[in-house]
């Protein structure tokens, strides 16, 4: 009889025993996988930077504030701004709409470095409305962070 009492706080045990083992286990998991997955979303995105400004031909649909030049291509918008200073930040944009999520991805690039900015600023393209042209790169930067979105500036050496 015993035996049996053992037996049966043992099956009663197990299922606790199993969980508190996967729990964990799976936390681990998830908090080694995300960054994982924004980073391949980062790099893909980094792909389609263009390799130089765009010509005045490929900028057509935007509207003209003076400073943002871009078009749409199947899945990402790239272009680039131009700064008061004449420093020219290209970039890549991909929508939300690409992810099952609520925020958008844009990389900058330039010889500054890279800016990453992830949030729901721009939604479906990149705008600023009629801001005025930024003076410089820290005033663009500064500019990106009001609108509120996670923005990361990767400077170069």
């Amino acid at each position: 009889m015993n035996r049996d009492i053992g037996s049966h706080a043992m099956r009663k045990f197990v299922p606790f025993l199993a969980i508190g083992i996967a729990v964990p286990a799976l936390t681990a998991v998830g908090v080694w996988w995300h960054p994982a997955i924004q980073e391949a979303k980062w790099s893909a995105i980094a792909a389609q930077v263009p390799l130089t400004p765009l010509s005045v031909t490929h900028t057509s649909a935007l509207p003209s504030n003076g400073w943002l030049f871009g078009f749409a291509t199947n899945d990402y918008e790239i272009g680039h701004v131009v700064l008061r200073d004449g420093e020219v930040w290209r970039f890549a944009f991909a929508s939300h709409h690409l992810f099952t999520g609520p925020d958008s991805y844009t990389v900058f690039e330039s010889r500054r470095g890279t800016i990453r900015v992830r949030g729901g600023g721009f939604c479906c393209e990149v705008e600023f409305d009629d801001q005025a042209q930024p003076a410089e790169t820290e005033e663009f930067v500064a500019l990106l962070r009001r609108r509120g979105d996670d923005v990361r500036f990767l400077r170069r050496p």
